[in-house]
């Protein structure tokens, strides 16, 4: 069955296939002749079934025959190994030799699999000893602290006020060097401050600062960071429309009412006075807090909210003594 046998193809020669297959072929498949079709590959011979696992085959389908010898007449290939099977390949590169023994496949290629490193617990990192001849916690503490101006100079030469690009101002410098010095202290008070000098550790604090107050400059320039300098005058304004709509509230009209405002009756300059007085009562109060916690605040840049008055009183109080006035007069 294995002998030599041809199957005659359209162009006037023969393909060589064993005896079995010529049967196989005829009886399964209706095959009795088939094509060479060239390509940018090379030749190939093609068949057209005229039946497939006992069923007509409708229309003119073309397979190659190396292919359908090789799986449903030679079993070169069994089933449990098709997924893996990339192709089907001539030996000899004859496409009309079609013996078993010139018909092999070709498998894919298997990955390979790294295998997992085995776990292993980090080491734990050594912290290196301080050099003998390096400033105490204690002086570098007292430098900190005669650092910080300089330092702050520092952040304001980076984040100066702009009022083109916005991208800076004195109150996030003050907050940039105030995070930097707490930094400082705790890398210094932990002992991993190795400065030996006080140019060193001036050096050190100044190259903290600038690459804090840098990194800032270019979050606010990029449109990254959205920190708001609320001025005080703004803050005031809002705690006064902030009254305006309880009192509206209060006497049943509509926040959004535009006729009149219960604040008409209030002079915006008593009331201008009024909250500035607070404010600077704010601002000593701050201080002397300062005072009591051992700090040290020689010039309060940066004044709280406005916070102890009522200004609901104060303009209770005003419009009653402007309706006193009246009456008297």
């Amino acid at each position: 069955m294995n002998e030599p046998a041809s199957l005659t193809l359209t162009d006037g020669t023969v393909a060589t296939v064993t005896e079995y297959a010529v049967e196989v072929l005829e009886e399964d498949y209706g095959i009795v002749r088939g094509r060479v079709k060239k390509g940018s590959t090379g030749e190939v011979v093609l068949v057209s079934p005229k039946r497939y696992n006992g069923k007509i085959v409708r229309g003119t389908k073309e397979v190659p025959l190396r292919d359908l010898l090789a799986i449903h007449v030679y079993n070169t290939c069994p089933h449990l190994e098709e997924k893996d099977l990339l192709r089907f390949q001539i030996v000899d590169g004859d496409a009309r030799n079609l013996m078993p023994s010139n018909v092999v496949k070709v498998m894919k290629i298997v990955p390979e699999v790294k295998e997992r490193k085995p776990y292993t617990r980090k080491q734990v990192t050594v912290l290196l000893e301080r050099p003998e001849d390096a400033l105490s916690i204690r002086e570098q503490e007292g430098l900190l602290s005669e650092a910080f101006p300089q330092m702050r100079g520092v952040a304001y030469a980076i984040l100066r006020p702009d009022r083109e690009s916005k991208t800076g101002s004195f109150s996030q410098a003050d907050d940039v060097v105030q995070n930097v010095a707490m930094s400082l202290l705790n890398q210094i008070r932990a002992g991993t401050c190795d400065s030996v000098s006080r140019g060193q550790f001036f050096g050190w604090c100044f190259s903290a600062v600038q690459k804090a107050a840098s990194w800032k400059y270019e979050a606010l320039a990029a449109g990254v960071c959205r920190d708001v300098d609320h001025d005080e005058a703004e803050i005031l304004l809002l705690r006064v429309k902030r009254l305006e709509g309880d009192l509206r509230e209060r006497q049943g009209l509509p926040v959004d009412h535009g006729d009149s405002s219960p604040l008409d009756g209030v002079d915006p300059v008593w009331l201008a006075k009024q909250l500035e007085k607070d404010a600077e009562e704010e601002a000593k109060r701050a201080r002397q807090r300062i005072r009591e916690e051992g700090g040290r605040w020689d010039a309060v840049g940066l004044k709280d909210e406005v916070s102890g008055i009522d200004l609901e009183e104060l303009v209770t109080s005003d419009v009653e003594s402007e309706d006193e006035t009246e009456l008297a007069a």
